[in-house]
């Protein structure tokens, strides 16, 4: 054919039967069947043209076997063919396993197949027991095991500044304090070649030293003590977490003013979270108690702690709804603590303050500047222990009166006799007779020839705007001062403020028993004239016109040891109030809900409790 050159001739001799071949070597047309099989891109057969033997297609490349070593995972080093094999085995001789303790080597042993042929053996990792088998890399291993023995092996502290909202919607800062047990790893070696300590030494132990497992059971802090320790356990107190506020009144908030002269105010059955057991026994002070359930029959507290504890009947409140159906004990804060073997939260010095009783002398406690008792002062206490059996002791014990010498009580009411005032002068001539009706036993019992006595002192306003500035009727039987009230009317009076200093000063001079008790009850809804006073309309706004001061009066109230108590009739009286606290203490006196008489005869009781114990322990 033109354009072509001639083919090669057959290498035959003439005549020869079958098809022509020439000389050129020319192989197999097909492609190689191995390739194929392994999913390989196929190589040309390297077998000759058309061969018979072997039946198969093969390219002249070494074909790797597919699959891997049934123990390791390597690949088969044996050839792939048609041929075949069962068994895929790499050349290793050593375990192909990690050493069973996750430590980054191999298992040592000599034997390919070990992983088929160990055993299966228990050990420790953390808390859990696991089956594993028996690969080891011939190096020694810490022991993954928790530490077991008995005690906390560390104790976690973490501080943390939170903000707390109360049910009111008030927020502020608290520090949160929170801790955990840590339980540590075993110290302990496990030797070469072994899965767990010697047989000698099957404790795990973490090395640490163990403290005690007990917890406080107001906050809930691990004793910090060692384990196993004798005598009380001693801790970092934190939060009250499982606390609430308590009360028998569900409407009562709690105040609590912080180191940071921030109020904390609380709603009966809110969470203690923000506060905790050193800051809440030290701010609650002397003679406080705790509330426990009482176990009831001969296990009460009140019987087995005596004089520590007291039995109450009274209902405490969870919230406004939420009365407890539980009765409980009230125990003494040190007795509380030792009780379980715990010392009280606060130092040694709080704890004499604590221990003592809270019942004071109201004419030698010492005041802060608002007039306020100062109740972590041992001045003006009873100095003998909370609750003691006997009567009271005071280091002013000297200055009181004795049973011997005391006459009674000398009751004087100053009253407004200005317009509005009319429905309080008849209660006054109610109240006298409550007083005399419901304290005179009591008066008996304390000193059977002492008796009552009442000064009365009305007063109006100063001409123009009245007309008198006070009268009074000095002390007398209680008949003789009713038949002075009596004549009293409400009347006259013009701008806002009366003559209140006045009368005072009045009722300061009237003869008083030396040997007495001395009370005034203040029945007023006019402030005194003066605008440290009052901002309403005022006469004479730069006070008194006769020179009378809240300081010269009540300095004098004070010398003559003169209780003094308000009786508010209107709120118009706050600003007076303030003022006259900066020289005398003030009982103020509210009666919205309770009756006017109530109060005032109420007040009187307590004044003949607070005489009796001062006097009993002067004459014991």
């Amino acid at each position: 054919m033109e354009g072509r050159s001639d083919p090669a001739p057959c290498m035959l001799s003439v005549g020869h039967s079958g098809v022509h071949k020439c000389d050129a070597g020319h192989v197999c047309q097909h492609k190689c069947q191995i390739c194929q099989l392994r999913g390989d891109l196929p190589n040309q057969c390297h077998y000759p043209y058309q061969h018979q033997t072997p039946e198969h297609h093969q390219c002249e490349r070494l074909h790797q076997c597919p699959k891997t070593c049934s123990m390791c995972q390597e690949p088969c080093p044996i050839p792939f063919d048609f041929q075949g094999h069962d068994q895929h085995r790499c050349s290793g001789t050593v375990c192909w396993k990690d050493c069973m303790f996750s430590c980054g080597r191999k298992c040592v042993t000599e034997d390919h197949d070990h992983d088929s042929t160990t055993e299966l053996v228990q050990i420790l990792k953390g808390t859990e027991t696991q089956s594993m088998k028996r690969h080891l890399c011939g190096s020694s291993h810490r022991c993954l095991v928790i530490c077991d023995t008995p005690g906390v092996s560390k104790q976690e502290y973490k501080t943390q500044q939170k903000t707390w909202q109360t049910q009111s919607g008030e927020e502020f800062l608290y520090d949160h304090i929170e801790v955990n047990e840590i339980r540590g790893e075993c110290e302990n070696v496990i030797p070469p070649s072994q899965y767990s300590h010697d047989q000698s030494n099957k404790e795990h132990r973490c090395g640490g030293q163990h403290t005690c497992r007990e917890r406080c059971q107001d906050c809930n802090a691990f004793c910090r003590e060692a384990y196993g320790h004798t005598g009380y356990h001693q801790t970092l107190h934190r939060n009250k977490d499982q606390h609430v506020f308590t009360s028998t009144n569900p409407l009562e908030q709690i105040e609590i003013q912080s180191n940071e002269n921030v109020i904390r105010r609380y709603k009966i059955g809110e969470s203690s979270q923000p506060e905790n057991c050193s800051v809440s026994c030290k701010r609650r002070g002397r003679g406080h108690y705790h509330l426990v359930e009482c176990p009831g029959g001969e296990n009460c507290y009140e019987k087995k702690l005596g004089t520590k504890a007291k039995h109450s009947n009274d209902v405490y409140y969870y919230g406004v709804d939420e009365a407890s159906a539980k009765k409980y004990d009230q125990i003494l804060c040190s007795a509380y603590w030792s009780r379980i073997r715990w010392p009280p939260p606060v130092t040694d010095v709080d704890r004499k303050l604590i221990d003592s009783y809270s019942f004071f002398c109201s004419e030698h406690a010492p005041r802060d500047k608002n007039n306020v008792i100062i109740k972590d002062s041992a001045k003006g206490f009873c100095t003998l222990g909370a609750w003691h059996s006997d009567s009271h002791a005071f280091e002013c014990q000297n200055e009181h009166l004795t049973e011997d010498s005391y006459e009674g009580v000398d009751v004087c009411f100053v009253i407004d006799t200005t317009g509005s005032m009319a429905s309080y002068i008849g209660q006054v001539k109610s109240t006298i007779m409550r007083i005399i009706q419901e304290n005179e036993i009591k008066l008996k019992e304390i000193k059977k020839s002492g008796t009552f006595q009442f000064g009365i002192v009305d007063n109006r306003d100063h001409e123009p705007e009245g007309d008198y500035v006070c009268h009074r009727c000095e002390f007398t039987n209680h008949r003789a001062a009713i038949e002075y009230v009596k004549t009293l009317k409400a009347d006259s009076g013009g701008d806002t403020a009366e003559t209140v200093l006045d009368g005072l000063d009045a009722a300061c001079n009237l003869k008083r028993r030396e040997k007495s008790d001395h009370l005034l009850f203040h029945v007023l809804d006019s402030p005194p004239h003066g605008k440290t006073y009052s901002t309403s309309g005022d006469h004479w706004p730069d006070g008194c016109p006769y020179g009378k001061t809240a300081e010269n009066v009540l300095s004098t109230m004070k010398k003559k040891k003169i209780g003094y108590n308000v009786l508010r009739c209107s709120s118009s009286l706050n600003m007076m109030i303030s003022e006259f606290q900066k020289h005398i203490e003030v009982k103020t006196l509210k009666f919205s809900e309770i009756s006017f008489e109530n109060i005032i005869t109420t007040r009187v009781h307590q004044q003949l409790i607070d005489t009796e114990m001062t006097l009993k322990k002067l004459h014991a």
